[in-house]
């Protein structure tokens, strides 16, 4: 009992006792409630709604974790969810706000993609939801409700919520707020003003008076778009990486519900061409084993253990990591829900003819990033693949090193302009040796490492080739011609001499284009671009536009396959240069495939070096016919005598030349490939 309401009780007067207790109440610290039980205890639905009547948290099998992550970690500074459409995130928002205004007040924003849609959702959610609890009938005034200028801003006893559209920059930075939603995320990032920052930064900066006290907090929830993007890159940078997942029925082992776990056969496989799905042979299967599980079985399994399943939110990480994280991550995918079939799912798929309404239907009806793109490289995959194999003779001999090519990508400045510059030995059987990776300024500069360049050769049984004959110089090399074509296609065309072959170095120029032609990943440029017009007598110089995503995909394919031996010391840019992995598919797509599909670099990461990779390797598939190389080699191997291929294959992985270590650390990188590189234990 408080000494307030002691002292009232003492006062003699009835109005004055009435005013003390008025006080008393005032003051009286308020107790916790779990927002579940509020919800469960207060919370009424009327007839527009799905389930009408007194709430339940048994609607979904999420919906009781929705409501009290916070509450129950209020170490953590609030959530950040990944979600599909239709799970009751927006509805447990709701109930947690509604329990704020009743039991811990305090200035609150609700934020969302633009005013319209903030001003509906105060009207048509909010407040008819307070208009059904009979515990905030004191709390929101009459004259709040009836007064149509504060539409999207309703006071109440103790604070204000605020609803705004995230166009709005005043809305977002006025005042400290102790608890801020950030609806739809991935949208209303893009509608805030560019010239006040980062949303998320801006929004969280508004919690920093409550946060020194310990109060309040931020929740964050969207459907995805790409993988390191906007509420993806969120998630798991900053979070504690939370799914909701379940126990296989059949053996045991954690299944995340993603799309990944859905297998389908065509109806036509006839004459090699490309099957239409069939979804009603679609089934969903466990990632350990293999294990089909059934519709009936899925819909048990994902319900919490209450309610006899073993559905639950898991984290990734180790419990260390998770205390570290500042926020509370969930996921929560379409799959999850026991009333969505798989044959369900499968149908909806395959009515998705265009990229547009794939990608759709991939982020808002999965709750899943689109993925068409090459997945982002750990850093793990990162450190095994890049490490350098020093003093390394590579082989030579018919399934060995053919020649050795240049790329360079060109940076400003214009009169003396500076090269991110690689050098890559390509083998017949596949593989790749980085020779050099370096930052060179000036064409005198670039011209004089193409000339001295080299890497030794042994003749493919392990024996190195003494004198001249033991080295491979430059045979090609490929340049970005960027905004200096001019200049670099006039540099092209002078002579360079490979001091170790003896010959000229071929110089190709390239520039990338983002124009949709999925047919033609290169193309070369018309008569009219390909001669200098100031010197006619030069002649034409071959001269390439490169479909982007087509080559830099493929570098970073080659990478990830672990086909890039690294033979020298790496620059420190060069890792993040290929952390940076940044082409997406534009979201203004033209109806094609996705391989058709316009990309981009989403934050202006640097990728110089991994440009460079591309360019390298486009020159020795246009101009040394790379590929026919590889397809050649592939044809003998198939005709060859089992033993050879053997012997063979053990040179490829390295065992002959490089060691057990070669062959352990390719061994790593498919495990990182095929496990913890594209999703962790549970194999997305």
């Amino acid at each position: 009992m408080s000494v307030a309401t002691d002292v009232a009780r003492t006062i003699a007067h009835p109005e004055e006792r009435e005013l003390w207790e008025a006080v008393a109440a005032a003051i009286q610290p308020r107790t916790r409630v779990r927002p579940s039980a509020f919800a469960e205890r207060s919370i009424i639905l009327d007839q527009s709604n799905a389930r009408p009547g007194p709430f339940s948290c048994d609607w979904k099998p999420w919906t009781r974790d929705l409501h009290d992550l916070h509450f129950d970690h209020p170490e953590k500074l609030g959530e950040i969810g990944i979600k599909p459409e239709q799970i009751g995130a927006s509805r447990a928002n709701i109930n947690r706000a509604l329990c704020n205004c009743a039991t811990d007040p305090g200035p609150m924003l609700y934020l969302t993609t633009d005013a319209i849609k903030a001003q509906n959702f105060a009207v048509r959610e909010f407040m008819p939801s307070v208009r059904a609890c009979p515990e905030l009938d004191k709390v929101f005034s009459q004259s709040a409700e009836d007064n149509r200028s504060l539409i999207a801003s309703r006071p109440f006893a103790g604070g204000v919520i605020d609803f705004v559209g995230a166009g709005s920059e005043s809305g977002v930075i006025s005042t400290a707020r102790k608890f801020v939603v950030l609806d739809e995320y991935q949208k209303s990032s893009e509608n805030f003003p560019k010239s006040s920052g980062d949303l998320f930064g801006t929004a969280f900066g508004r919690t920093k008076t409550f946060r020194q006290a310990g109060l309040g907090g931020m929740y964050v929830f969207s459907h995805p778009r790409y993988d390191n993007e906007d509420v993806m890159d969120l998630w798991t940078r900053i979070s504690d990486r939370r799914r909701w997942c379940f126990d296989c029925p059949h053996c045991g082992a954690l299944v995340f519900p993603c799309s990944a776990r859905v297998r389908m056969t065509g109806l036509d496989e006839s004459d090699g061409e490309h099957a239409d799905l069939n979804p009603d042979s679609a089934v969903f299967v466990c990632a350990t084993n293999g294990c089909v599980i059934l519709d009936a079985e899925r819909a048990h399994a994902t319900w919490p253990p209450r309610l006899g399943g073993t559905g639950r939110f898991v984290s990734e990480l180790s419990a260390e990591e998770q205390a570290k994280r500042p926020f509370i991550g969930w996921w929560v995918t379409g799959l999850a829900d026991p009333a969505f079939g798989v044959r369900e799912w499968a149908a909806e798929f395959v009515q998705k003819k265009t990229v547009e309404q794939r990608q759709t239907f991939f982020n808002k009806r999965n709750g899943e990033p689109d993925a068409r793109s090459e997945g982002t490289l750990a850093l793990e995959s990162i450190e095994q693949c890049l490490k350098p194999m020093a003093d390394i003779v590579v082989p030579g001999g018919p399934r060995g090193v053919r020649f050795l090519c240049a790329g360079a990508d060109v940076q400003s400045p214009r009169h003396n302009p500076t090269f991110v510059t690689v050098g890559m030995a390509f083998a017949a059987n596949g593989l790749a040796y980085l020779v050099w990776a370096k930052v060179v300024s000036g064409f005198a500069a670039y011209h004089a490492l193409l000339g001295e360049a080299s890497v030794k050769i042994n003749d493919g049984a392990g024996n190195s080739v003494a004198g001249p004959a033991g080295l491979l110089g430059v045979r090609m090399a490929s340049i970005d011609t960027g905004y200096e074509t001019q200049q670099v296609m006039h540099n092209s065309r002078i002579a360079v001499y490979s001091a170790a072959r003896g010959g000229k170095v071929e110089q190709l120029p390239l520039k990338y284009t983002t124009q949709t032609n999925a047919d033609n990943p290169a193309i070369l440029a018309p008569e009219s671009k390909r001669t200098d017009i100031a010197r006619p007598e030069l002649g034409a110089i071959d001269y390439f536009y490169l479909h982007r995503h087509s080559w830099v995909d493929r570098a970073i394919r080659r990478i990830q396959e672990g086909r890039l031996v690294i033979l020298c010391a790496l620059p420190l840019m060069f890792k993040e240069h290929l952390m940076s992995n940044m082409l997406r598919p534009k979201l203004k797509l033209h109806g094609l495939e996705p391989d058709a599909a316009e990309w981009w670099k989403p934050k202006e990461l640097r990728d110089d070096f991994l440009q460079a990779l591309a360019y390298c390797e486009a020159g020795a598939v246009l101009k040394l016919q790379l590929d026919r190389i590889h397809a050649a080699d592939e044809r003998e191997a198939r005709e060859r005598p089992a033993a050879v291929n053997e012997r063979d294959g053990e040179q490829r992985r390295g065992k002959r030349e490089f060691g057990a270590g070669m062959a352990d650390r390719a061994d790593r990188l498919g495990q990182e490939r095929h496990g913890r590189g594209r999703g962790g234990w549970w194999n997305v």
